[in-house]
C-alpha cells in the first residue's frame, strides 16, 4: 500500500496524528519515533500539539486511518516505506 503525500506540511500533519494514534495504542515515544522516521523530541512535540498544526485532521483523516491500521497491526511497519511522495523540495 502506498499513500501519496502532496507536501511537507501534509506529511508532518499525518505524522502528528499517527503519533497520537500510536500513543493511544500504547506505543512508547521511542517506538513511535522509529515507526514514523522522526526523533523522540519530534514525537513529543507532536503529542503536545506544538508542531504540525497547519492542516486539520479532516483533510488527512482517510490517510491517517489507513496508515494507523497498518502501523499498529504490523509491529515492524515503518511509515516511510508506505509513502509515495508527490512533491519536490
Amino acid at each position: 500500500m502506498l499513500i501519496e503525500i502532496q507536501s511537507l506540511k501534509e506529511l508532518s500533519t499525518i505524522q502528528r496524528y499517527l503519533a497520537v494514534n500510536l500513543k493511544e495504542a500504547e506505543y512508547s515515544g521511542n517506538d513511535i519515533a522509529q515507526k514514523l522516521g522522526v526523533t523522540s523530541a519530534c514525537v513529543s512535540q507532536y503529542l503536545k500539539g506544538k508542531r504540525a498544526n497547519e492542516i486539520s485532521l479532516s483533510e488527512v483523516a482517510d490517510k491517517v486511518n489507513m496508515l494507523s491500521i497498518v502501523l499498529i497491526k504490523r509491529k515492524k511497519a515503518k511509515l516511510l516505506t508506505m509513502l509515495k511522495v508527490g512533491f519536490v523540495k
